[in-house]
């Protein structure tokens, strides 16, 4: 399985952004022609797993802009200092890219590992999986109640058709697992939720920010916070309010939440060791 993943990752092909029609897409040009010099960092995540609040520290800590590739960038790719402007970004320096598909990342010359940097963002599997039976109206489970693996592989692959999406969640943590370690931030959504003042501390340290800075971006966290989670509601309803980490599973049966684990953990063993075990069931409830 995990050959298939690096055999999928090395054929894939970065996104192209030949049409730059509107203002704010000149800078998309502008960084992609010089992603070839130097580092390149990434902000890596499934969907819906804190992509926002993160971004806004990053640019905070780092000054650099956050941004997001596509085939037709949107307004929602720009920098977030497009949308808080007490962010002290500068536009102009080398940003931070927001990824979804870990293998649109590779395709020389843009991809050298000793020279990639990632921030990666993990999420209980449970909870984006059961996300998207709510929103996507599939069952996870038949009326029998035995396993719909075929929903459940669509909900892994973000609801794609798209080779380079191919159960994703999994995709981006092999991808993820062979980066260098020097090069590399996990960051665990319910920490960045629940004790965010250590992830701050660890994205500071990565990019050597300077101790005070990451003592002013702690100490101004919960307004900036609130702002975040307004502004995400304008665009996207968040379920879990920005504080609770459980909100899907927590309301689906015992039972059920351990066939998911069971699954997890037989097709992908060595992901579960490494990585996923922390989200077994049994550590949350007993029934």
């Amino acid at each position: 399985m995990k050959r298939f993943f690096v055999c999928m990752l090395l054929a894939s092909t970065f996104i192209s952004v030949a049409k730059i029609e509107r203002p704010h897409e000149k800078l998309f040009a502008q960084h992609i022609d010089n992603m070839q010099y130097g580092y390149v960092t990434y902000l890596l995540s499934y969907p819906r797993s804190g992509n926002t609040l993160t971004r806004y520290i990053l640019e905070f800590l780092t000054h650099r802009p956050t941004m997001g590739v596509r085939q037709r960038p949107t307004k929602f790719d720009s920098p977030l200092s497009l949308f808080f402007k007490e962010l002290p970004t500068n536009v102009h320096l080398k940003p931070i890219w927001k990824m979804h598909k870990s293998p649109q990342i590779i395709r020389p010359p843009f991809y050298d590992p000793e020279k990639t940097q990632i921030i990666f963002l993990l999420r209980n599997y449970k909870e984006l999986v059961f996300r998207y039976e709510r929103y996507g109206k599939i069952a996870m489970f038949n009326k029998d109640g035995s396993l719909n693996e075929k929903n459940l592989i669509l909900a892994f692959d973000h609801w794609s058709n798209d080779e380079s999406a191919k159960e994703l969640y999994f995709a981006n943590l092999y991808f993820f697992d062979q980066i260098p370690d020097r090069n590399k931030v996990l960051v665990h959504y319910e920490d960045l939720v629940l004790t965010p003042d250590s992830v701050i501390a660890s994205l500071g340290s990565f990019f050597e920010v300077s101790e005070s800075r990451v003592q002013k971006m702690i100490d101004t966290l919960d307004d900036c916070r609130q702002r975040i989670l307004s502004f995400y509601n304008l665009h996207q309803h968040s379920w879990s309010k920005g504080t609770d980490v459980r909100s899907y599973s927590k309301k689906k049966s015992y039972r059920q939440c351990l066939i998911i684990d069971e699954w997890v953990k037989s097709h992908y063993p060595d992901l579960w060791e490494r990585y996923l075990s922390q989200y077994e069931e049994n550590n949350f409830r007993t029934s």
